[in-house]
């Protein structure tokens, strides 16, 4: 395989992972602005003391993490919005309630969701049609073939065409490319 085609195929994957990951991102992020405060009901636990002096504000970090089947996390952060700033435990959870709050306080608010898909970065190597593949989960947890070599499984050695044909769970871009460049050289 030449340099130049070796190249054009790591952009493409990075740019299809980055492409998944931002998708992940938006679908699963919640629009501050569309989270109406008023139109949730409030919990009726009451919060403790010191807690009920702390309130999100205008330099409040939010940091979402996402849990994914396989145990893979991935956190984005931002800053609290405008119609959050002056809430407190009680009435962000019950804006948040499908969220676990890992974390409260007016410097930094930890939310986090457990996923019932794999992460868009959870690769499985394998083999298809004969030659080594990369495969990805889907929704369903189904082998997606995401790319096929140009090895074929037939040139490796038997314990490792064994490992193969089981599936070889990885995770991560990174990964992905250091295990595509072992399997060609």
């Amino acid at each position: 395989m030449t340099k130049y085609r070796m190249c054009l195929i790591v952009l493409l994957m990075l740019s299809l992972m980055t492409l998944g990951v931002l998708s992940g991102y938006f679908l699963f992020t919640p629009d501050p602005e569309k989270i109406n405060v008023a139109e949730k009901p409030l919990a009726a636990e009451t919060e403790p003391a010191a807690s009920q002096a702390e309130k999100i504000d205008s330099n409040t970090k939010i940091i979402y993490e996402y849990v994914y089947l396989g145990g893979h996390k991935e956190q984005s952060e931002t800053t609290a919005p405008r119609n959050w700033q002056g809430l407190t435990l009680t009435e962000f959870k019950g804006i948040f309630d499908t969220w676990q709050i890992k974390e409260f306080s007016g410097k930094r608010v930890v939310i986090s969701k457990n996923l019932k898909v794999y992460s868009p970065k959870h690769y499985v190597l394998g083999v298809y049609e004969g030659y080594v593949a990369v495969f990805r989960k889907n929704e369903f947890s189904e082998d997606k073939v995401k790319e096929i070599t140009e090895t074929p499984v037939s040139a490796l050695p038997e314990t490792e065409q064994k490992r193969l044909s089981a599936g070889i769970d990885f995770y991560g871009d990174e990964e992905l490319a250091r295990i595509l460049q072992d399997y060609e050289t």
